[in-house]
């Protein structure tokens, strides 16, 4: 099943004043499967498109202070396994017809800069998805196994917050400790199901020596996910 894809971007910055910056862009994504076959017309072909826009919002009210607001809308494609799997109609049947799933999100970050090479960042951020990609039925000739789009009441909803402190050491070595919770539901964030294989702490401790010259650094990093 030969695919085409292509992509066009396009960002415009604009800077209105010294303590804000604006930043805005949009990106065209097109696919063109040949031979993809659809409900009536088993050998035809089919076009998918996505246009996806993001802005940031920049203040910063001194130079110690930035306040970032994020958003933007991203997509994922359905793959070739997804729009095509089956197996004669024995128990699995094609799903031509798919369409991509969308995420919208929302994010608002704070960065601090302090004296003696301390930065602290905090952020909470929100994002939900459409149109998600999954496998229904039973493989049974009355419910065969095939991938479909969930309906709009099944969306996913993720919420959280994140916290990062990171100090430098001199001139070589640097440091940091990152934390985050995130929630991610189905349908409702407070009383949805949860979304299989999200968990939801998650940290990591890492630390970077650059006094080995410029075209190298040496980082370790600690991981933690847990929930």
């Amino acid at each position: 099943h030969a695919f085409h894809n292509g992509s066009l971007y396009g960002n415009v910055d604009w800077d209105p004043a010294s303590w804000l910056r604006l930043s805005a862009g949009v990106r065209l994504d097109g696919w063109f499967f040949e031979e993809l076959g659809q409900p009536g017309d088993e050998t035809g072909s089919r076009a998918l498109g996505s246009i996806d826009p993001r802005i940031a919002v920049i203040f910063l009210p001194s130079d110690e202070d930035t306040f970032k607001l994020l958003a933007g809308r991203a997509f994922r494609v359905p793959s070739i396994l997804e729009l095509t799997y089956n197996d004669g109609d024995y128990t699995a049947t094609r799903n031509p017809g798919l369409t991509p799933e969308a995420a919208h999100s929302v994010e608002l970050e704070y960065l601090r800069t302090m004296p003696a090479g301390l930065r602290v960042i905090a952020s909470v951020h929100t994002t939900y998805i459409t149109d998600v990609i999954e496998q229904e039925g039973t493989g049974e000739p009355n419910d065969l196994l095939r991938y479909e789009n969930d309906p709009a009441d099944e969306w996913l909803l993720v919420g959280g917050a994140e916290l990062e402190v990171a100090k430098s050491f001199g001139a070589d070595w640097s440091g940091s400790a990152w934390a985050s919770y995130t929630r991610a539901r189905q349908g409702d964030l407070l009383t949805g199901p949860r979304l299989p294989n999200s968990p939801e702490l998650l940290g990591a401790v890492k630390l970077t020596y650059a006094g080995m010259g410029p075209a190298a650094h040496l980082s370790t990093r600690l991981t933690f996910d847990g929930g």
